[in-house]
């Protein structure tokens, strides 16, 4: 993933090297709630107040980090606040979400619409 970051960054493509980043930031977010349920299982637990049955099961029976990347992802991110991430810091990693979700609608997009939100094509 960090090659797919690096060489569309070197070849000034943008969107390509955000949508790696991307993807890189949230394996980052899917082991620190790995280490999470790994090192703390009763908070681990506690955090999944709130989500369906059949996705806490899931979870919780998870044998890998990337089992997360199954839920919402910004849903995923209240887990953060187990490791006394605040909510400006979740913010954060929330608009860079809102980010990628933009910029993968409009890779079809006229050019001028790519222009008109920071795009290229």
């Amino acid at each position: 993933m960090w090659d797919a970051f690096e060489t569309n960054s070197t070849h000034a493509k943008h969107s390509f090297a955000f949508l790696a980043y991307h993807m890189l930031t949230m394996s980052f977010v899917y082991f620190n709630i790995w280490q999470i349920k790994q090192t703390e299982p009763k908070d681990f637990a506690m955090g999944l107040i709130g989500f369906g049955k059949d996705i806490e099961k899931s979870l919780l029976e998870a044998i890998s980090p990337f089992v997360f990347s199954t839920v919402n992802e910004r849903s995923i991110l209240r887990f953060l606040k187990l490791i006394a991430c605040d909510n400006g810091k979740i913010g954060t990693y929330a608009k860079l979400v809102d980010d990628r979700e933009l910029i993968a609608r409009i890779r079809g997009a006229d050019e001028p619409e790519l222009q008109a939100t920071g795009g290229e094509s």
